[in-house]
């Protein structure tokens, strides 16, 4: 019986562990995104948001931009910014970067004024989408002083950054990791069973 409820503590410790890994998710990475939505079951609106964390001293700002995400071709751009292409696809493999297909990508302009600059987000980069996705793959290049960070493939004066979004939509919607508290409250329950197994 110990080791029943040893082993039930110990899992219960390891799910605690990987929520706390999972929600402090990509924090120090140079460029970061999320998306929050509207809408209704196969019929949502997408809002995709752009953070430029590059240390200031480089004085980059990040010009253009894409999504891995496989929906209709992005409708909305925040002002200055304008969709690349016209249903162009886009990938980083001329450049150091992998071989992903971004269909849905946006652009304002090397040097542009609208371009992202450090310490800033940027959102109203919209997607019309039948699905809430729980992660998604983008990209982002910047311009400015030399950038030779290790989170960069394409280094020097025009960078370019790769990652991964995880943890669903930022307003909502169906959460990827349980809550620490619904957690607890499995874990109580399952050391309650034991214990009550235990007196029978």
């Amino acid at each position: 019986m110990k080791k029943i409820l040893g082993f039930i503590l110990l899992t219960f410790a390891m799910l605690v562990a990987f929520n706390g890994q999972a929600m402090a998710g990509s924090g120090t990475m140079s460029v970061s995104s999320a998306y929050t939505f509207t809408g209704t079951p196969g019929d949502y609106l997408l809002d995709f948001s752009l953070t430029n964390n590059i240390p200031a001293s480089y004085n980059q700002t990040l010009y253009f931009w894409g999504v891995d995400l496989a929906q209709d071709p992005n409708i909305g751009s925040p002002a200055g910014w304008s969709r690349w292409g016209s249903g162009m696809e886009w990938d980083n493999i001329g450049y150091g970067g992998s071989s992903v297909q971004y269909l849905n990508n946006w652009y304002a302009g090397s040097g542009s004024a609208y371009a992202v600059a450090t310490g800033n987000t940027l959102s109203g980069f919209t997607v019309h989408s039948t699905f809430l996705p729980d992660s998604f793959n983008f990209f982002a290049y910047g311009t400015g002083n030399d950038y030779n960070g290790a989170d960069a493939f394409n280094k020097g004066w025009n960078p370019g950054f790769e990652s991964n979004y995880t943890g669903g939509p930022a307003n909502g919607g169906s959460p990827t990791v349980p809550e620490p508290a619904s957690m607890f409250l499995l874990g109580s329950g399952l050391v309650g069973l034991v214990l009550k197994r235990r007196k029978a």
